[in-house]
């Protein structure tokens, strides 16, 4: 959607006049460029030297720090359950799902990456399940310049994990095996798992001065990618 400006201040007409620099200067012809203003709005800038505001909320990955799922993979885990006195009852086991997360910088400003999950939304959390319905993500404190990229680092304990309904005097085969990651695994809720806020952390990302994004908005600058293994493509979840 194209705008009609109408000047009724001298903070739109700076606006106006920093807009149309950046068309008759700046911008190469047959090309577009996304534009972050001092008071953080996206404008985008088109090759036939219009513009038009460039929503934050629209899914667009231009000007947006962009998380993508590049594997998944569905991990066996078996044991052996006992009674109170150590006596052997049966094996059980755990599929986990492990996945690659990674952050690729499109805004025009470096970024500090922080905390972030991914979700299951096809189970609510219990805590007297044993199973575990999200994977905590940390970026560790990565500063990512322009149109670079981080894997983040999962958690070595919080992992999205389903415990199966496997009770066996013998260890499972490698077909009860194959049967058990098809039944718990990564595809058994493929496309139910969404981006959510940490627990541990209100933000994701952070931007320097600069930019003029402060951290109560800088949310509007994340989004999931749908071009992953696994699509991120549904709004991210807040507490």
């Amino acid at each position: 959607m194209k705008f009609k400006i109408f000047l009724t201040s001298p903070t739109c007409f700076t606006k106006i006049v920093y807009i149309l620099f950046f068309l008759v200067f700046c911008l190469p012809l047959n090309a577009s460029e996304i534009v972050l203003l001092k008071d953080g709005q996206l404008v985008k800038l088109n090759a036939d030297k219009t513009w038009e505001y460039f929503e934050p909320n629209l899914q667009s990955e231009s000007g947006k720090v962009v998380l993508s799922i590049t594997e998944a993979v569905s991990k066996f885990s078996e044991f052996k359950v006992t009674d109170d006195f150590e006596k052997f009852k049966h094996y059980a086991s755990n599929v986990g799902c492990e996945y690659r997360l990674k952050a690729t910088n499109n805004t025009r400003y470096p970024v500090k990456l922080g905390r972030i999950d991914v979700k299951r939304t096809d189970v609510a959390f219990d805590f007297s399940s044993p199973n575990i319905t999200a994977t905590q993500f940390n970026g560790e404190g990565k500063i990512l310049q322009q149109g670079e990229s981080h894997f983040l680092e999962p958690n070595l304990i919080a992992r999205i994990r389903t415990k199966t309904n496997q009770k066996s005097s013998q260890p499972a085969n490698d077909n009860e095996i194959k049967k058990y990651k098809q039944e718990f695994g990564c595809g058994s809720f493929s496309g139910q798992v969404v981006l959510h806020e940490s627990p541990l952390s209100s933000q994701f990302i952070s931007f320097p001065d600069e930019a003029k994004v402060s951290n109560s908005t800088s949310w509007n600058f994340v989004i999931g990618s749908e071009n992953g293994i696994e699509p991120l493509n549904k709004p991210i979840v807040f507490w």
